[in-house]
């Protein structure tokens, strides 16, 4: 098994250099004019290059799951949000089989759940591209319930159900063995490594689920996945007008830190909201300036930024006598680092992006020692006329003062115009880190937005899911944010 591991793992690396540079190679070419037989001959090159990429990833999940190296994390999301975002991301957008997609999620899985979203995603992804794979008419249905069992403990239940080619009763067990497949004809029709329901099988299992087949040849499969996971029961209150008693804000000055000016924009305009005095900073080096020149009651700052991150930042905060009893909150997109880590830093508290407006307040108060009530002042709805974004979130932030909505606005428009030509700049040079970090600083207020279709191409550069960034969906995701943009123009008044 040792060997194994090891072959396991030379192979896959030693695979990626000179794939990296037949991919690379191959997208140039695609640029210097072609005759239509050379464009045949570089589509089949291509097709091979990202079959002989997904095996190599295939084998590296493979390699960590035997050597028990592949971790799970504990973290919170929705699960009738994570099956929709799966389905509609990973079915082909020039999809020319026009299968019918259905999600069915009744309204109780759209809560907060703890478990490892992005292995079961990893999961989900597997057998809708199985099913998509299989499947030349008809179409393809998610659906997915949540059971109790005690206490807080729930049992997540997705089904992936096709109408495609089916498998027969004797090769069902087989099928999630390692290069499995039904039979020959199988792979030269249709392609596949054969290890994407072994991956399923054991990530399953490594989750402490388990997964069932239900398929008759000629009429389709059903994919069931059980998943214990534990529902959060406890629910964040979110006050929209505070009533802060027993305490005096006057003079009580706050610094945020971000390198996203849209997200310092909202986190001003809700600050000053409730009374506060509010400065930001564009990083670390700029906020210890600020810090030498001011006297600040609370400071805000995010983790990943160029020049000097949130941690380097708490480190100089905590050393230096003249501000280091400054209580520092930590806000940030990572979802790898604890709670427990944050406090270890010497941070006083976290949240994470995207955060609600109530949620931000209620850290400020516990820190701040401020009582703050809610009094049940229900949001007022705004109706956008696009359904490609909401406001909701941002009102909550910029409460009914269009003003404030203006401006936190009009720094999401001007920031993220920066932002577009820097990713384009990335594209250029294949600069693959680059494109992650801007991904990473642009998503929570994408989020905030529920600017769905842009927040899964954010996610795929964030997580640095391509081997070469591609131009044609880089122009796509430039192109759909440019539109946003262009909507989010229109809502603006003054």
């Amino acid at each position: 098994m040792q060997r194994r591991e090891q072959f396991m793992s030379t192979i896959t690396h030693d695979l990626r250099s000179p794939l990296n540079t037949v991919i690379g190679y191959t997208e140039l070419m695609k640029k210097s004019g072609l005759n239509t037989k050379q464009e045949h001959y570089l589509g089949h090159l291509q097709k091979s290059s990202e079959f002989i990429l997904h095996l190599v990833n295939d084998l590296l999940d493979l390699s960590k799951l035997e050597a028990g190296k592949m971790g799970v994390e504990k973290l919170p999301f929705n699960p009738k949000n994570l099956l929709e975002e799966t389905l509609y991301n990973t079915i082909p957008e020039n999809d020319k089989k026009g299968l019918k997609l259905t999600v069915i999620a009744p309204e109780d899985t759209d809560c907060t759940v703890t478990s490892d979203p992005f292995r079961i995603k990893q999961i989900l992804s597997n057998l809708i591209t199985n099913a998509y794979k299989f499947t030349e008419t008809g179409g393809i249905t998610a659906t997915i319930s949540m059971k109790r069992e005690i206490e807080d403990i729930y049992f997540l239940t997705i089904s992936i159900k096709d109408t495609g080619i089916g498998i027969s009763k004797l090769k069902q067990e087989e099928i999630f063995e390692e290069f499995s497949q039904e039979n020959n004809q199988i792979e030269k029709k249709f392609g596949g490594t054969g290890l994407g329901l072994a991956i399923v099988k054991r990530i399953t299992g490594l989750l402490k689920g388990s997964v069932k087949l239900k398929s008759e040849p000629g009429k389709g499969s059903e994919f069931t996945v059980h998943i214990p996971v534990v529902k959060v029961t406890k629910k964040v209150e979110i006050p929209l007008e505070i009533d802060i008693t027993d305490f005096d804000l006057s003079g009580k000055n706050i610094l945020v830190v971000d390198d996203e000016s849209s997200q310092l924009a909202l986190a001003r305009e809700l600050i000053k909201s409730v009374g506060m005095n509010c400065d930001t900073a564009a990083n670390g080096e700029e906020a210890l300036t600020k810090l030498e020149s001011k006297s600040y009651h609370l400071i805000v700052t995010d983790i990943q930024m160029p020049k000097m991150d949130g941690f380097n930042l708490m480190k100089t905060i905590k050393i230096n006598p003249k501000f280091s009893e400054i209580p520092v909150i930590a806000v940030s997109g990572r979802t790898n680092v604890t709670a427990e880590s944050y406090l270890k830093a010497g941070f006083s508290g976290n949240l994470l992006k995207p955060y609600r407006p109530g949620e931000l307040l209620l850290k400020i108060g516990e820190i701040l020692k401020v009582k703050l009530e809610n009094k049940n002042v229900h949001s007022r709805s705004y109706a956008s006329n696009s359904k490609n974004y909401s406001l909701d979130e941002i009102i909550l932030f910029a409460g009914a003062d269009q003003k404030a909505l203006d401006t936190i606005l009009n720094a999401f428009i001007d920031s993220n115009k920066i932002n577009l030509k820097e990713i384009v700049f990335a594209q250029k040079r294949n600069d693959i880190e680059r494109a992650a970090q801007i991904a990473h600083r642009m998503l929570p207020m994408f989020k905030q937005l529920k600017a769905g279709k842009i927040i899964g191409k954010l996610e795929q550069l964030e997580h640095k899911e391509y081997e070469i960034l591609p131009e044609d969906k880089t122009s796509c995701l430039v192109e759909e944010i440019e539109v946003l943009l262009t909507d989010l123009q229109k809502e603006i008044k003054a």
